[in-house]
């Protein structure tokens, strides 16, 4: 439990410092939604390694982000990152963690909600170490989205990429919705906690994406045909 606290100090401490930082975050507005799942249990050979975003076709509120490390000459393959969610519309009733399908080692994975952390006021973060092999292994969770909006800023890292701190470039491994299309993003300094409890200086990839819940859709659709039913009645 220690090592989680450390963790999500580190993690949540570069989030907040990022925030404030002059530096820009390109907002993904694309395709989000997937009708399967985009990893299964048992990675197939044509899949890519990297990150993999997506929410429900039938219900928008559920969101899945995986990770793979399938082919790459390096074992173990490490993750790290987190979560910001601006509004603070996680919601912490629902535990839906899928870890370790078919990969061999631990992984740190912390939610805190309502988090008042250097003038935040009560955003909620997930943050995470991880690890999988390379010859199939899948970690990663899901989450539940509830209320109007949500602006999630992402970070995503892995030992695997290297990459010099830019701003506003096509990201590296990272594929949202069955489309699997890549965002921009920023290229930002990340430090995270390694397996032996030492500090890791490394690169992640930083980019937001805002999202309305199926409740504010339905507001947005109700608003639409009433002022349909008042041009109609105009004439």
């Amino acid at each position: 439990m220690k090592t989680l606290k450390v963790i999500f100090a580190i993690a949540a401490l570069s989030l907040s410092t990022l925030a404030s930082a002059a530096l820009f975050t390109p907002s993904y507005d694309g395709k989000t939604t997937s009708g399967t799942d985009l990893i299964s249990g048992t990675a197939s050979g044509s899949t890519l390694p990297g990150y993999y975003l997506w929410n429900e076709q039938t219900d928008p509120s559920q969101w899945h982000l995986r990770w793979t490390g399938l082919g790459l000459n390096m074992d173990p393959v490490v993750w790290f990152g987190g979560i910001r969610f601006q509004e603070s519309n996680l919601d912490g009733t629902v535990s839906d963690y899928q870890l370790e399908f078919s990969g061999i080692h631990a992984d740190d994975v912390n939610t805190n909600l309502d988090v008042t952390m250097m003038g935040l006021g009560g955003d909620d973060f997930v943050d995470w170490v991880a690890a999988t092999n390379n010859s199939g292994g899948i970690d990663g969770f899901s989450f539940t989205i509830k209320n109007d909006l949500e602006i999630m800023q992402f970070e995503l890292g892995s030992n695997f990429l290297s990459d010099d701190v830019q701003s506003n470039v096509p990201g590296s491994n990272i594929f949202i919705s069955d489309e699997l299309n890549t965002p921009r993003v920023t290229w930002t300094d990340y430090t995270y906690v390694d397996a032996n409890g030492d500090l890791v200086n490394s690169v992640a990839q930083q980019f937001e994406i805002s999202v309305p819940t199926p409740a504010t859709i339905g507001l947005l659709g109700a608003a639409l045909v009433f002022v349909s039913f008042v041009a109609r009645s105009r004439k």
